[in-house]
C-alpha cells in the first residue's frame, strides 16, 4: 500500500470518529461545557441585571394584617383613584334594617389589637351610639331587627350587594356630655359569625387611645349616597383641633373636625375616618354629626369622635359575655322638672334648651 493511500484513510477514519462524536448526546467536550455555564451565569447576570423575581416570590402570599387592602388584591389608592373608585373600602358596613333593607347609619368593621398581628377574620363592627340608641345609654342594644352588609358597592330595594351578616349583641358606651349626639357615645357590635379575608374583607386599624390625625394626613370619610345607592370615599383633611371645639360644650373625649363633601343627600352618621400610613389604612375617628356651613370658612364640615372611647369600650369585659347572662345596667333616675310660671324660661337645663336651637342640632335631625 502507497503512503498516499494510508493518509487517506486515517483523514477518512479521524473525520467519522469527528461526526460520532458531535452526533452523540451524552458527550460534551470541556470548551462546551464551559461555554454552556458562561452563558447560563451570563443569562442569570441579566436576569439579576434587569431585576426580575425569582418564581418562589410569586407563590408567596403575603401575610394578611389589618388596613391592607393588598391581600385581597387591590392597592389602598384605587378605591378612591382611577376607574374602580366604585368599590367601598373593605371595612366600610351599612347598618340596615334586617326587614325592609333600609340603610340606618354606618359603620367599619375594626381589628382591635396590634397593627402587625395577622389577621384572618373579624367579628366587631364599631359606629356611632345615637345610631341604634336614641333613647338608651350604656346599655344593651335589641339587635334582632338589623343586618350588616360589608363593603357593598350598590345597595337598594332592588339591588343589595354586600356581604350580609347578622348580629349577636350590641352595646352603647355613653359619656356625660351636654352635646345630643356625643351623649350616646359610641357603640360596638358584635357578629354572630366572624368574616374572613377569603370573603373578600379587611378590618381597619385602629390608631392609638389619644391620637388626633395631623393637619396633613390623607384622610378618608366614607358616605352613603342616597340617591345613587352607593358607597363612596371622600377626602375629609382635618381642622385645626382648637377651631373645632364647641363653645358652649367641651367634650372630655377627643374631638375634631374635617371636611365633609356633601353630594345630595349622603348618610355618614357612624362613618369611619380613616388616614393612610404607610401603605396602611388607620382609624382615628367615628362620624357624629355636621357642624354648621358658617363655623369653618364657610365649608360643609363633620364632627368626628376620637377613640379613647372606643379603647375603653373594647377592653370591656361585656364584649365577650351574652346580653341575656348579665343584669341589666341600672339606669339613672331622672329628676322630675320644676314646675315653671308660664313664659318663665328660668330652669335647670335652660342653657341645654339654646343649645338645642343651634343650627348642629337642627342638621343633626337630618342625618
Amino acid at each position: 500500500m502507497s503512503l498516499s493511500a494510508v493518509l487517506f484513510s486515517v483523514i477518512i477514519w479521524s473525520c467519522l470518529f469527528v461526526a460520532a462524536d458531535l452526533r452523540h448526546p451524552l458527550v460534551t467536550s470541556p470548551r462546551k461545557a464551559d461555554s454552556s455555564s458562561s452563558s447560563s451565569s451570563s443569562s442569570s447576570s441579566s436576569e439579576q441585571k434587569y431585576g426580575e423575581v425569582p418564581k418562589k416570590v410569586f407563590t408567596k402570599v403575603e401575610t394578611p394584617t389589618c388596613g391592607n387592602t393588598r391581600s385581597v388584591g387591590r392597592a389602598l389608592g384605587s378605591y378612591f383613584q382611577g376607574a374602580l373608585t366604585e368599590r367601598s373600602f373593605p371595612w366600610t358596613v351599612l347598618i340596615t334594617k334586617r326587614m325592609s333593607g333600609s340603610v340606618l347609619c354606618l359603620g367599619s368593621l375594626i381589628h382591635p389589637g396590634k397593627y402587625t398581628e395577622r389577621v384572618n377574620s373579624s367579628s366587631l363592627v364599631l359606629t356611632a351610639g345615637h345610631c341604634l340608641a336614641k333613647k338608651l345609654r350604656e346599655q344593651w342594644l335589641d339587635v334582632s331587627g338589623i343586618a350588616i352588609r360589608v363593603a357593598p358597592t350598590k345597595y337598594s330595594r332592588m339591588s343589595r350587594s354586600g356581604l350580609k351578616v347578622k348580629v349577636r349583641s350590641g352595646y352603647t358606651y355613653a359619656e356625660e356630655n351636654d352635646v345630643i349626639f356625643l351623649r350616646y357615645g359610641v357603640a360596638v357590635l358584635k357578629l354572630k359569625e366572624p368574616v374572613l379575608y377569603s370573603q373578600g374583607v379587611v378590618p381597619v386599624c385602629l390608631a392609638p387611645r389619644y391620637a388626633i390625625p395631623s393637619l396633613s394626613s390623607d384622610c378618608y370619610s366614607s358616605g352613603f349616597r342616597k340617591r345613587e345607592h352607593c358607597l363612596r370615599e371622600d377626602n375629609a383633611p382635618v381642622h385645626e383641633h382648637s377651631r373645632c371645639q364647641l363653645k358652649r360644650n367641651r367634650p372630655a373625649a377627643t374631638l375634631f373636625c374635617a371636611d365633609s363633601e356633601h353630594y345630595g343627600e349622603v348618610l355618614r352618621v357612624g362613618a369611619p375616618l380613616v388616614c393612610l400610613e404607610d401603605g396602611r389604612a388607620i382609624q382615628y375617628g367615628v362620624y357624629m354629626a355636621p357642624l354648621t356651613a358658617t363655623d369653618l370658612d364657610g365649608k360643609a364640615v363633620g364632627v368626628y369622635s376620637g377613640l379613647e372611647l372606643v379603647h375603653s369600650a373594647l377592653s370591656d369585659s361585656r364584649l365577650s359575655q351574652e346580653p341575656g347572662k348579665l343584669a341589666q345596667h341600672k339606669r339613672k333616675e331622672a329628676k322630675p322638672a320644676k314646675a315653671n310660671k308660664k313664659g318663665s324660661s328660668s330652669s335647670p337645663d335652660s342653657s341645654y334648651r339654646v343649645y338645642r336651637s343651634s343650627a348642629i342640632e337642627n342638621l343633626y335631625r337630618h342625618y
